[in-house]
């Protein structure tokens, strides 16, 4: 279940992001909590293309955030800003980063008034089987498994 603080937060980060050509996707346990899997977020998680990174930084100029450091797989450069007292995890992505590599039919999901685009459950599992969370992707394998069980 996705708290009305972070549903708030998401609706600024759409909101910002409409009026722009930035691609970007919902992804982590927002997105999993989004599309059914019982799992609790610990902030909202967003991807970029690294190439639009200073764009970002100016459409979100106002929001506190931590330093970008760039990730130790050199995939990406990361970094925390805070919307409405909401984490935000941006992770400023390469081209051959994870997500950008295995995105697999992005979905967009509906919630109050929104429409998020985010990664499906299956790049998003692919996405942590390749850099290592393995038991991120072991929630998301087993959800998909009981869903196609289910028909």
């Amino acid at each position: 279940m996705i708290s009305k603080e972070y549903i708030g937060a998401i609706g600024i980060i759409v909101n910002r992001f409409s009026n722009t050509n930035i691609k970007w996707y919902l992804a982590g346990k927002t997105n999993l909590a989004l599309q059914g899997i019982n799992i609790k977020p610990s902030q909202v998680g967003i991807v970029i293309h690294y190439e639009d990174l200073a764009k970002f930084l100016d459409i979100f100029s106002e929001f506190k955030r931590t330093d970008i450091e760039e990730l130790t797989n050199g995939e990406a450069k990361e970094f925390v800003m805070t919307i409405s007292d909401v984490p935000v995890l941006v992770c400023a992505e390469y081209l051959h980063g994870a997500y950008w590599v295995i995105n697999k039919n992005p979905v967009k999901i509906k919630i109050e008034n929104l429409e998020v685009p985010c990664f499906s459950l299956e790049s998003e599992r692919d996405a942590y089987t390749k850099i290592g969370l393995l038991e991120k992707a072991k929630i998301i394998r087993d959800f998909l498994e009981k869903r196609v069980n289910k028909w």
